[in-house]
């Protein structure tokens, strides 16, 4: 019967088994579902930013956080000493380790705990980022995010009770992001004294634990209990705000504060070697302690003596006496001649018994040097009797009377001790001829002084001074005086007083403890009320000068600070510790209070008035000045230090009568020490203050104030402040404002009066001002001089632009031509003055205009008052300012904006120094002029200077024009703005050492172009035209529009593919249009090819053509084939490869790839090999050129074999035949090739690199640049000329230079030579760049296209919004040129023609000089805009 059951089982398993399997394969294939998909691919740049951080969650911190910086450098380093770094951790945790072990092991009866092996593995930590921040204390805050996941080995045994067990730590994974801390900062290595780490969030602890060689973390649910427990302990710990903190010395060591007295008596010396001639010497003895910076102390001379006495005593500031020696000299002195030393010795300071005298006997030495056998000649001996008393502190209180006074230590001198002197920061400093300050201190005959500090009026110093006190200094006064020195050579003023101030000691005790108002040195709080009294009797409200923002501690805590606030009363109110100071405040918070709410205040711990008990127990404090003392309202002291908000709260709940804040910051100034004319920021800030408080307090008026202090020390010019002054008697509107100001009285209106506008439309503005006055604004009658809304009323009007002199540039100053721009001034609201708060409605009679004597009125009426006053001639940087107003109508004219005002260049941040939109860049120069030009230096403002007129135009939010009184004048404007504008460029100052840095020592012709060589420009082989003949270019003279055409397909014209020979081709993003060639230009449309629809695709074209989008087209083959190159993203040029277009068939026949090295790669741009390379019926090759690449490409493979694209599976590879892939840095923008394959790179720096045919792996010659980026580049045909184009200039550059063989060569075939000729710059007038519109820019400056040797190319072109911008090459190049007359610096061609479209200029290009007729020695010019294409030619008078 077993035997039975036993083959029924087997047999049942067997076809249960075989069943099951059968139902299973069934129920899987019947219920599989049918819909899924294939997963969709897609390209990393066509994601999203969030997306892509989903997708990869390992990106580094410093790619997804701009706040944190990447720290390769540190990982590179850590790798390289990880294996020492681990020997040494290692060791170091065995030796911290080891102690704790065998106290702890004693309480488990553990019998030992032993490291048997402790590797922390090959695999080092890593930093992701580093996040540092920048704060006002002595402090280094940094938080790196670290990640290691490591192989240590880590294995501890332990024994117990006979037994013997092994712990393994394995795979040790950990994530952590903490804050390390190094402060104090100090002037002794390693530069900080303590390390504090603290850990922001919870930090990622993953690790293997074997017992006994089984994995104990498999046990379930112990891996989670031992993660989380990890995770609590540590944030328990140290999560911030607490914190590991590590000494690494003692900060009063470190920052060498004195500890103590060294009192030295030279007694004698004996035995002294012979010197003299005569036989005899005359030593004296100096002294000085080891790293002290003070002078050495000294003797007397003891003539012809071998054996001195002195008995004479010094005392010395012991810093360190652990570590300082006292160094002893003794000299033969010498009436002429240095003195002769007679030997010397030194005294460890750390031998001496503190507070105990000690007689030290020392041999004379010839050196210090033990291994000296000299040393072993007796020299004689020096005798000295030393006492070192240290500094007591914090000695304990052993009086239970609390108004005891604490006895001094033992052995301290009566009155005696050091007085330390801190000398910070001065404000508010004015000298007459300069402001070069520095501190004098004099004390009890002692003399020190700080350093002076250049042109600055609020100077910094924080140096430290020390004087030695023998007695009670009560009756003693420390003088302090400010001078100022000039930084000149030069016997005219060079020191002047600025001010002292003498301090009485008297004044400077110790904080008690225990404080109240009768303990006062000047009076009781009976005193105090009775003088409050007096003045209410009297009418006077007593003001309390409230000081909350920081607060001065009278104890110390745990850890040495003083941090501890006690509040004087029975109770604890007031009574504060670290907790109640802000925690950004690190010098004495202990990290648990707010951040501060207000500027930080160093001198004294800021206190957290976020903190509800700090903000309760003030209030009660005020509210107790009131009742109990008498006071009437408050005078915030520092009110920066504190939010206005919190000032509000205070007023609102102690309600003062009255309430004023100390808003004081440095007023804005020149580089010359002087406060600019335009003050308006620094107002500003203080009417912020006021309400931001609710206006519920004043401030002090600290603007108006330094204003008028600088104008009554010969300055009154500054008393004409803008938006008052003007509008008073310069507009004429006197008599209307004092109504205003009458109404204002009579209604009592003011700032917080309400306002209901009734009215508001288009032509009218009503409004109720507190029920009682209306006011009503009708819309200004339109001037005749304002343009009209679209100037340009069509593409075939060419205005009159960048010609010579005319009226509309004329600045006039006749009487009746002012009387005139006066008025359009009042009535122009395009001009109108922006402070301006009220208009008097229009009336049928106007109020006539000011004559142009008001200046000489006001003067006569200040002369009669006997006033010291400063004219026009006193003003400094006084200017005329005019504005350009009517755009480009027949009624266009300058008018006077400013008859006399001042400019200013000043340094400010980029977001408030200008009315420009821009990033912020930090501090950059501005220029102001008055209270109506605000303008940031650089090239955007388009600045023209004409000598002969003492006259420069700008460009800022409108043309503006200054008018110079002198030369002098004119020439000093020009020279300070081209040094603002090279320091805001390059970020340095600009003297001589910096432009050789940035320019380099062989262009510093671009630097200095006076020196540069200007024979280059001669260009002898050019053979049109002769120097002289040329005439200036006017408007539309010699330009006729012959074609015009309405381009096809959708996406408008993107660029343009000219022909030289039957047809020309217009890309745009969907296609090609094909058009002929004319002697007159490009006419005649033909085939179109569509890329949309995928038709015009040859079948084995890869299916990712359809996305096909061209922004160039690059012709080869004999112009039978075009590269198409399309953009990867809208965002940047670069594209992973070309389309290749079949013109004949008009069929895209291939998709290239570009790659190197088997890795795809992208390009920016494309080329052909040469000027003339797309005639050329066998090329096969072009050049490309990528960020960081410059190379060739080549159709045909590594062997030169013809790929065959027609049976090619996927996409062809093109082939790199030539090139160089630089390190990061270069930053390649654009490029072009010469008739020779030369090649000419543009850089985002500016730079302009210069290529031979035969090497792209170093440029033989590149020029620096002036600083903007180039955004694209041409060359002529001959590689004479390059021209470079930006965004607001284009520069054209000479490749000429002599080699030391006298022959003429190009920068295309050598290192040019150091006398290079200073280049051209090709500008727009103010006016017309202002027309052009401010966001338009540059681009697209090319040559006329020639390709054959011996032809000259003879025109320049450039597209700037709707201009399409013309310059004639010869007179670019003429130096004798008049446009060249009177120019500083930098020679800028103005003369040019402009073809204006009624659209965006996308394309701009002249045709191949081979359709240049009889009459027009140029080749046609082709315009395209977005949807047409235009033709122009172009006369032999151009």
């Amino acid at each position: 019967m077993g035997f039975v059951s036993t083959v029924l089982g087997f047999s049942g398993f067997g076809i249960g088994s075989v069943v099951g399997l059968v139902i299973g394969y069934y129920l899987f294939i019947y219920f599989q579902p049918n819909d899924v998909k294939d997963p969709v691919i897609r390209p990393l740049v066509e994601h999203d930013s969030q997306t892509l951080l989903k997708l990869l969650p390992e990106i580094p911190l410093w790619v997804k956080n701009p706040d944190f910086d990447r720290v390769d450098w540190l990982n590179r380093f850590i790798e390289y000493m990880w294996p020492y770094l681990d020997k040494a951790i290692c060791k170091t945790a065995k030796t911290i380790a080891k102690p704790i072990i065998a106290e702890q092991i004693v309480k488990y009866k553990i019998d030992s705990v032993e490291f048997e092996t402790l590797t922390l593995g090959a695999l080092p930590p890593t930093f992701q980022g580093m996040k540092v921040y920048i704060t006002e204390e002595k402090e280094l805050i940094m938080e790196p995010l670290m990640k290691w996941a490591g192989n240590p080995n880590i294995l501890i045994a332990v024994k117990a009770f006979g037994l013997r067990a092994t712990v393994q730590v394995v795979d040790l994974q950990v994530f952590a992001y903490p804050r390390i801390i190094l402060k104090p900062l100090v002037p002794t290595f390693p530069c900080f004294a303590k390390i504090q780490v603290s850990l922001m969030e919870k930090p990622h602890v993953d690790f293997g634990l074997k017992l006994l060689g089984a994995d104990a973390m498999a046990i379930p649910g112990l891996y989670r209990f031992v993660q989380e427990l990890m995770k609590d302990q540590v944030a328990k710990m140290y999560l911030w705000p607490k914190t590991l903190e590590v000494p690494i010395m003692d900060p009063k060591k470190a920052m060498k504060k004195p500890v103590g007295i060294l009192h030295v008596k030279v007694v004698r010396a004996t035995k002294l070697r012979k010197k003299d001639l005569m036989g005899g010497a005359d030593p004296f003895v100096k002294f000085k302690l080891s790293d002290d910076k003070l002078p050495s102390k000294k003797t007397s001379v003891k003539h012809s003596n071998l054996n001195p006495e002195w008995n004479e005593d010094f005392t010395i500031i012991v810093k360190d006496p652990e570590t300082q020696v006292l160094e002893l000299h003794v000299f033969d002195w010498e009436k002429v001649g240095k003195h002769e030393q007679m030997g010397i010795n030194v005294v460890p300071l750390k031998e001496l018994t503190p507070d105990e005298p000690k007689v030290v006997t020392l041999d004379l030495l010839k050196s210090l040097d033990p291994e000296d056998v000299r040393n072993e000649k007796s020299r004689g001996q020096l005798e000295l009797e030393l006492v070192y008393r240290p500094f007591k502190e914090d000695e304990a209180r052993t009086d239970d009377d609390p108004n005891a006074v604490e006895k001094a230590p033992d052995g301290t001198p009566d009155g005696g001790g050091l007085l330390v002197v801190i000398v910070h920061q001065a404000q508010d400093l004015e000298g007459k001829h300069h402001t070069n300050p520095y501190v004098h201190l004099v004390f009890k005959g002692e003399e020190r002084k700080t350093k002076f500090v250049k042109k600055n009026r609020d100077p910094r110093w924080d140096e430290e001074f020390e004087f030695m006190l023998d007695e009670p200094p009560a009756n003693d006064k420390l003088h302090m005086e400010v001078f100022s020195v000039s930084s000149r050579l030069g016997l005219l003023h060079p020191k002047e007083n600025l001010g002292y101030v003498d301090i009485s000691l008297a004044d400077v005790g110790t904080c008690q403890e225990d404080s109240d108002l009768d303990s006062s040195k000047y009076g009781t709080k009976a005193v105090l009320k009775a003088l409050i009294d007096a003045f209410h009797y009297q009418g006077v409200t007593a003001i309390a000068d409230i000081v909350i923002n920081h607060r001065c501690g009278t104890k110390r805590d745990e850890r040495g600070i003083w941090c501890i606030f006690e509040g004087g009363g029975p109770d604890n109110r007031l009574n504060w510790g670290p907790s109640f100071i802000c925690r950004d405040d690190t010098l004495f918070s202990d990290g648990k209070g707010n951040l501060d709410s207000g500027a930080g205040y160093e001198v004294a711990p800021g206190i957290d008035h976020l903190n509800p008990i700090v903000q309760n127990e003030l209030i009660e404090w005020m509210n107790w000045l009131k009742t109990e003392v008498g006071f009437d309202g408050w005078r915030f002291d520092f009110a920066r230090g504190y939010s206005p908000n919190i000032t509000r709260l205070y007023i609102e709940r102690t309600s003062p009568d009255f309430a004023v804040g100390e808003i004081w910051t440095a007023l804005t100034y020149e580089t010359d020490g002087k406060p600019v004319y335009n003050q308006d920021q620094h107002r500003t800030e203080i009417l912020n203050w006021i309400q931001g408080s609710g206006g519920v307090t004043t401030a002090f008026d600290f603007t108006t104030k330094m204003i008028l202090r600088d104008a009554v020390q010969g300055e009154l010019w500054r008393m004409k402040d803008p938006g008052f002054y003007d509008h008073l008697f310069h507009w004429g509107l006197l008599d209307e404002i004092s109504k205003l100001i009458a109404i204002r009285k009579r209604n009592r209106v003011n700032k917080t009066s309400g306002m209901d506008i009734m009215q508001q439309k288009q032509d009218i503005y009503v409004v109720m001002i507190d029920m009682k006055v209306m006011v009503k604004k009708p819309t200004a009658p339109k001037s005749p001089n304002l343009p009209s809304p679209n100037p340009f009323k069509s593409h075939h009007t060419i205005p009159s632009m960048g010609a010579a002199s005319s009226r509309e540039d004329r600045l006039s100053d006749s009487s009746d031509e002012e009387e005139e721009e006066q008025e359009t001034t009042k009535n122009d609201p395009q001009i109108e003055p922006k402070s301006t708060k009220f208009h008097t409605p229009q009336k049928t009679t106007t109020h006539s205009p000011s004559s142009s004597s008001s200046l000489d009125d006001i003067d006569s009426r200040l002369k009669a008052l006997n006033l010291k006053y400063n004219t026009k001639q006193g003003m400094r940087n006084a200017v005329k300012l005019y504005l350009h107003i009517g755009g480009n109508t027949p009624n266009a004219k300058w008018v006077v904006s400013e008859k006399l005002t001042n400019y200013v260049f000043v340094k400010k941040k980029s977001d408030e120094g200008s009315d420009d939109e821009g990033e912020d860049e930090g501090d950059l120069w501005v220029l102001e002029v008055g209270s109506k030009v605000r303008a940031r230096v650089g090239p955007g403002m388009q600045l023209k200077s004409s000598g002969n007129q003492r006259r420069v135009d700008f460009v800022a939010n409108g043309v503006w024009a200054l008018n110079f009184f002198s030369d002098e004048e004119f020439k000093g404007f020009v020279r300070r703005y081209e040094e603002c504008l090279f320091e805001n460029t390059y970020g340095f100052e600009a003297n001589e050492s910096n432009k050789v840095k940035v320019y380099g020592k062989d262009f510093l012709g671009w630097a200095n172009p006076e020196a540069a060589d200007e024979t280059m420009w001669e260009d002898a082989e050019d053979g049109f035209g002769k120097k002289g003949d040329a005439t200036l270019m006017r408007g539309s003279e010699g330009l006729r529009e012959e074609y015009e055409e309405v381009a096809d397909g959708v996406g408008g014209i993107q660029s343009l593919a000219l022909g030289a020979l039957d047809n020309s081709f217009l890309v745009s993003g969907s296609g090609v249009q094909v058009v002929k060639n004319f002697s007159h230009g490009i006419h005649g449309k033909g085939v179109y090819v569509s890329f949309s629809d995928g038709k015009n695709y040859k079948r084995d074209v890869s299916a990712s053509s359809a996305h096909l989008t061209p922004k160039k087209g690059l012709l080869m083959r004999a112009e039978t084939n075009m590269m198409l190159m399309s953009p990867a993203s809208d965002e940047k040029p670069h594209s992973r490869g070309v389309h290749q277009l079949d013109i004949e068939t008009g069929r895209i026949v291939s998709e290239w790839k570009f790659e190197k090295d088997g890795t795809d790669i992208t390009m920016r741009d494309i080329t052909n090999d040469s000027k003339g390379d797309q005639l050329d019926p066998s090329g096969s090759t072009f050049l490309g050129l990528d960020d960081n690449r410059l190379c060739r490409w080549d159709m045909r493979d590594k062997h030169g074999i013809v790929q065959n694209i027609a049976s090619a599976s996927a996409s062809p590879v093109l082939n790199w035949t030539q090139g160089h892939q630089f390190t990061r840095g270069t930053n390649f923008q654009c490029f072009a090739s010469t008739g020779d394959g030369s090649i000419v790179v543009g850089s985002v720096d500016g730079k302009i690199r210069l290529y031979s045919s035969n090497s792209m792996r170093q440029a033989k010659t590149a020029f620096p640049g002036l600083g903007s980026p180039i955004t694209h580049v041409d060359v002529t045909y001959d590689g004479k000329w390059v021209l470079g184009t930006t965004d607001t200039y284009l520069i054209l550059i000479s490749t000429l230079f002599i080699d030391k063989d006298g022959k003429t060569k190009t920068g295309f075939s050598g290192r040019m030579a150091n006398k290079i000729a200073a280049p051209r710059l090709l500008k727009l007038t103010p006016l017309d760049s202002h027309l052009a519109g401010a966001n338009n820019k540059f681009h697209g400056g090319q040559f006329s296209w020639v390709t054959e040797q011996g032809k000259h190319e003879r025109h320049l072109v450039a597209m700037v919004g709707n201009f399409s911008v013309i310059w004639n090459f010869q007179q670019v190049k003429d130096s004798s040129h008049e446009c060249y007359r009177n120019q500083q610096g930098l020679k800028s061609c103005y003369c040019y023609k402009i073809v204006l479209k009624d659209d965006s200029i996308v394309d701009s290009r002249f045709m191949h000089d081979k359709f240049a007729v009889s009459d027009s020695p140029e080749a046609p010019l082709v315009v395209a805009t977005p949807m047409k294409v235009s033709s122009f030619s172009i006369s032999s008078a151009c």
